[in-house]
C-alpha cells in the first residue's frame, strides 16, 4: 500500500525568503498535524522569536518556491 501523499499549500508572506524559517514553519505544521503540539504551539513559539522551541525544520525534499510577489518600487525597477 501505498502512504498517501499530501500536497497541502501553505503561502508564507515574507520581506525576504528566509529557506530555514519556511522549513521551521512547516516543521511545526507537521508536528501539530500529527498531534505531537497543540495548534497554540504556533502562535506561543512565533510570539517567542526564537528558534529554541521549534521543532527541527522540515527537509527541503517536496518544499517547492512558487513565486516571488514584490512590491518595494526599488525591487521592481531592478527586475523589470
Amino acid at each position: 500500500t501505498v502512504p498517501a501523499i499530501d500536497t497541502t499549500q501553505r503561502p508564507a508572506q515574507t520581506v525576504a525568503f528566509p529557506h530555514q524559517v519556511v522549513r521551521s514553519l512547516v516543521g511545526m505544521f507537521v508536528e501539530i498535524g500529527r498531534g505531537y503540539r497543540e495548534v497554540e504551539d504556533m502562535a506561543i513559539t512565533l510570539a517567542e522569536r526564537s528558534r529554541a522551541s521549534a521543532p527541527s525544520p522540515a527537509p527541503p525534499q517536496g518544499l517547492v518556491f512558487m513565486q516571488a510577489h514584490y512590491t518595494d518600487d526599488r525591487v521592481e525597477r531592478r527586475l523589470g
